[in-house]
Order: C-alpha cells, then sequence, then structure tokens
C-alpha cells in the first residue's frame, strides 16, 4: 500500500505537468530518487527529478525551454518558470572510469532495470499518478527501520562509485540512519577506491556531512571503515574516550560548520601528531573557512592556569567577531570531554572569557601615524616596537586602551 505521503497533492504542478506532456506523447516517466525518501521523511525536497523511456532528444522536442546538462548520460533539464527539473532517460551502466561514472550508458524502456542501477534502496523508489509507488528494493521498509542498505552489492556499488562510501556517512548523519552489517563491510573493502576521488567532491560531500543532524554518527561510521585514512594519508585511529567525546562535542547545535571541522580536526591531531596545516591542506576548504578553523582552532590553547594577560592575547588573535564561534567550540569541546559534569573551574573559565571579549582589547585606540607625530618620528622609525608595547600593556588592563592615556604611556615608554 502506497503511504498517503505520496497523495498527487505532494507533487508540485510543474513536475506533474512535465510527467503528463511525456506520458500524452506516448512515454512513461515517474518521479525518482532522493525527493521520494525526503517526502517520506516529511523533508520538503530541494529537487525533483523525473526518470522517463523518452530519450533526451524526444525531450528537448517537447520542452522547448531546455538545457543539456548531462546529454551523454541521458539528462536534460526541463525549465518551466522559475523551476528547473532534471528529466533523465531510463538507462543502464557500462563499466565505471576511476570508480565515478560510467564509461557509456544504453538506454532501457523499463523503470526497474533503471533503479536497479542506483545506489541505495531508499533512493531506488519511483512515482506516478498511474502507478502510484514502485519500491522493488524495499526503500520504504528500510527506511522505516532506519536502516541504510545498497541496492544490490555494497561491493560492487562503491567500486563503481567511491564517493557512494561518503554519502553513505552523509546520509547517517543526515537521516540518523544505521549502517547494514554488508553495507559496512563492503565499505571497508573498497576505501582504497577513495584515493582517487577529486578533493573537491570529498569536501562538498564532508560539508554535509558535517552540518547533518547527527554528525557524530557519520563520523563515527566513516573512522570504523578507515575512510578518514585514505582520505588524509594516515593512519587515524581513535581510544574510545576520544571517540565518544567527539560524537558528543560535535553533535551541539551551536556549533557553525567551521567548529565542527576545527573540533574533527583537534582530534584527528591527537590521534596522529600531525599539525592542524597537515589536514588543511588534504582538504579543499575555501580560504576563509581555513581562516575561521585556524583561529578556532586556539580553543586547544586555553587553559584553566591562564592569566588574564595570556587569555586577551588569544582573544585579539581570534578576534571579535569570531569569539562567538570560538565560544560555541570550547564549550562543545567541555561538554563532549565531561558531559553535563564540567568541572567548576571550566565552567569559570568559560565566565571569564566572555567578559574578556567585551574588553576593548581589539583594537588600540591610536595607530602608527599617531606614534609619529607624538614623538615626531620618521617613517617606520620604531613605530612597530611601540605599537606592540602598548598593546601589551593594553592586554595588562584594558583601561588603558583610549588615546590621551596610551599617548601619555607612549612618552612614558620613549623618555
Amino acid at each position: 500500500m502506497t503511504p498517503s505521503c505520496f497523495s498527487e497533492s505532494a507533487f508540485p504542478v510543474y513536475v506533474l505537468s512535465i510527467i503528463s506532456k511525456l506520458e500524452r506523447h506516448g512515454y512513461s516517466a515517474f518521479v525518482v530518487g532522493g525527493c521520494l525518501r525526503d517526502l517520506f521523511l516529511g523533508i520538503e525536497p530541494k529537487d525533483w527529478d523525473i526518470a522517463t523511456s523518452a530519450t533526451p532528444t524526444k525531450v528537448q522536442s517537447f520542452f522547448k525551454k531546455n538545457i543539456p546538462t548531462g546529454l551523454k548520460y541521458g539528462t536534460i533539464t526541463v525549465v518551466m518558470g522559475r523551476n528547473h527539473v532534471q528529466v533523465t532517460t531510463y538507462r543502464t551502466e557500462g563499466a565505471y572510469l576511476g570508480h565515478r561514472k560510467p564509461t557509456d550508458v544504453s538506454y532501457e524502456t523499463s523503470i526497474e532495470k533503471d533503479l536497479s542501477r542506483r545506489d541505495f534502496t531508499m533512493n531506488a523508489m519511483a512515482w506516478n499518478s498511474k502507478v502510484e509507488l514502485l519500491d522493488p528494493f524495499h526503500g520504504i521498509r528500510d527506511l522505516r527501520k532506519k536502516c541504510l542498505k545498497t541496492v544490490g552489492s555494497p561491493k560492487i556499488r562503491f567500486n563503481e562509485d567511491a564517493l557512494r562510501l561518503i554519502r553513505a556517512g552523509r546520509f547517517i548523519s543526515c537521516f540518523n540512519l544505521k549502517p547494514d552489517r554488508l553495507l559496512t563491510i563492503g565499505a571497508k573493502a573498497t576505501k582504497n577506491a577513495l584515493g582517487i576521488i577529486s578533493k573537491e567532491r570529498i569536501t562538498d560531500e564532508l560539508n554535509k556531512l558535517l552540518m547533518g543532524a547527527w554528525p557524530g554518527k557519520g563520523v563515527s561510521w566513516l573512522l570504523q571503515v578507515d575512510a578518514f585514512d585514505i582520505l588524509f594519508g594516515s593512519q587515524i585511529k581513535f581510544s574510545d574516550q576520544h571517540r565518544r567525546a567527539l560524537e558528543r562535542a560535535i553533535q551541539l547545535e551551536t556549533l557553525s560548520l567551521e567548529g565542527r571541522i576545527t573540533l574533527l580536526f583537534y582530534y584527528f591531531t591527537l590521534s596522529t601528531g600531525h599539525s592542524l596545516a597537515f589536514f588543511l591542506k588534504t582538504v579543499r576548504f575555501s580560504n576563509l573557512t581555513k581562516d575561521i578553523v585556524r583561529r578556532l582552532f586556539l580553543f586547544s590553547t586555553l587553559n584553566t592556569q591562564m592569566e588574564d594577560r595570556e587569555l586577551r592575547a588569544v582573544l585579539v588573535q581570534v578576534g571579535s567577531s569570531t569569539f562567538p564561534a570560538l565560544m560555541a567550540v570550547y564549550e562543545a569541546f567541555l561538554y563532549g570531554k565531561y558531559g553535563r559534569r564540567v568541572p567548576k573551574s571550566e565552567r569559570d573559565m568559560t565566565i571569564r572569557l566572555r567578559a574578556m571579549s567585551k574588553e576593548p582589547i581589539y583594537k588600540l585606540a591610536i595607530n602608527g601615524i599617531d606614534i609619529q607625530r607624538c614623538l615626531n618620528l620618521s617613517e617606520g622609525e620604531k613605530i612597530g616596537y611601540y605599537l606592540n608595547r602598548l598593546h601589551e600593556a593594553v592586554l595588562e588592563n584594558p583601561k588603558l586602551n583610549n588615546k590621551p592615556r596610551l599617548k601619555r604611556l607612549l612618552l612614558s615608554i620613549s623618555s
């Protein structure tokens, strides 16, 4: 019986009109893939995909506004007003090149054959208003059980497209799924194929995994199948204590993407002895993301024995705009390590940090030109030295950071 979430009213009019037009021309067509999975899970689909028995040439002739986005693989993007829908001819695929893409495709007339080439059972469903739901691989059953399974042999599916292994971790993270035992065995057996996947694709999937609602579960599974060993070219083995701490810390909703990357790489550095720079160069994050992660990583230098001046120096390096994210990382780290029993000394530390973040420490009230004029210096002469001295004084006593007081201090230092 078709679940009620797949009633015709659940589908956009423009999607139904594409299917209707293809059917009027004598072809079959179905809504397919992840949008059906999302509907069942109560998630609004971001994209709609249609599979059809019509060839790409026919699809183009029926819909004048189209973009040949994947013509080689049978995909035409149909433009319906502001909406874009990918329409792909039923197909089977030849051998895969480089564990990523098929060398050739063969068009089919059967939706069942088309579904049999797909990655996971939850993505191998099809729907139209005449047939209703086609679910030959029991995707609905697996979703109800919160179980992630491949269509057919996991080893074959992961060998075809190695990125599916990281995508499995992403689905575990986003939908709180439990990987099938055979899926885990297959992933571990084929993990070496990840070594030839582009860093850009890996990074994109990793970002999506980390921003899922259960990122700790996705990360733990990738650790279990040794995927990170291949991605970073270094053995990454967590102690049970560190694995539990990371899984607990990284779940907190207060964390940004950069915060979750920071915590992941922090525990990677503990596990391997490699520096943060080693892990940042292995993935293709934007320069802005890398800069934020470097600043957030300074949380690892904080300890309750630090003097106020030392803490202020760290906060200046972090910057005022990044401070809220730093606190989110630090508090997530404490939660991961201690759970709800964070020691009083650590709680007091967070209070100190929040208080200091409001002090005028991030920017001196005078600049190099002010110093040059005040001391009648030639350009560049000792200006850097005096700026450093003034900054050190402000870290000791933030109340000094106004122009009159700093000028008096400057004259005192220079005399």
